[in-house]
């Protein structure tokens, strides 16, 4: 006979401390700037230093941890080898009683993952602030005026005068959707790959992945088919970025979660046996 489990319940505390944060909070400034790319980011303290303030005015706390043993592995880059570090982040939110005498929890953990590639020992940190910075952009819906679904989104590579970095996309768990196959006026004749169009783009999506797969695949989806194809200039150099972004793509998956790994593991013994 199974036992009903009880329903969550979700103090009002907590809600009531994340609602004056949210309505407290304003937009996140952007004081780091990516001289190769040349654009403004939010850096951690920047993040940090605006929320931490009104989170312990209003008694809400949210207490890190790691959920299970960091993934690293050596991956070759232009500058040598790396390590490829891949961490689940697993964020416990509390706040002070209505009383003010104790202490409620939230009923369910909040899980972040992490992603970061480096050449030296700073693998780790790289993924665990990727992590936090995404948790609490996303647990008090902060804005950094830079929204993804804007219609242009540029970037400048810093490598070539004459065209501006165009992104690629990626379809999760499904390749890429094939190039376009229009020519721009301007070089429909020409079949040399532009190699440094290429490269640029490929710096972005790197650069992206810092912050974790899903918010590289964000980037890539959005600007595969909308700028980076487009702005190719020839066939061949749409080839190259597809290839590139394939390649990525399959560097980047984290693969499945632990847990699903488990269950598609024991439904495939099931199957054997």
């Amino acid at each position: 006979m199974e036992t009903e489990q009880a329903p969550l319940v979700y103090p009002a505390s907590i809600i009531k401390a994340l609602c004056n944060v949210m309505g407290e909070c304003g937009v996140v400034k952007k004081s780091g700037k990516n001289k190769f790319h040349n654009y403004d980011y939010a850096t951690d303290e920047d993040l940090v230093g605006m929320v931490r303030p009104l989170m312990a005015k209003h008694g809400l706390a949210l207490i890190p941890s790691l959920a299970g043993m960091p993934q690293v592995e050596s991956v070759q880059t232009k500058n040598g080898t790396a390590s490829h570090v891949s961490i689940m982040m697993e964020y416990t939110l509390a706040a002070v009683s209505e009383d003010g005498k104790t202490g409620e929890v939230w009923p369910e953990k909040i899980r972040t993952f992490g992603e970061a590639i480096d050449n030296g020992d700073k693998g780790f940190y790289k993924a665990s602030t990727g992590a936090n910075k995404y948790t609490i952009f996303r647990l008090f819906q902060l804005a950094a005026g830079d929204d993804p679904e804007r219609d242009s989104h540029e970037v400048t590579t810093g490598r070539s005068s004459q065209a501006k970095a165009n992104k690629p996309s990626v379809t999760a768990g499904a390749g890429t959707s094939p190039p376009p196959t229009q020519e721009s006026p301007s070089s429909a004749n020409s079949e040399e790959v532009n190699q440094a169009f290429v490269d640029g783009i490929e710096e972005v999506i790197k650069a992206e992945a810092i912050h974790g797969y899903p918010m590289m695949m964000a980037l890539v989806d959005k600007q595969l088919t909308a700028e980076w194809y487009p702005n190719a200039g020839n066939q061949a150099t749409r080839r190259a970025i597809k290839t590139m972004v394939d390649a990525l793509a399959a560097e980047y998956d984290p693969g499945p979660a632990p847990e699903a790994a488990s269950e598609a593991s024991a439904e495939e013994e099931g199957a054997t046996a």
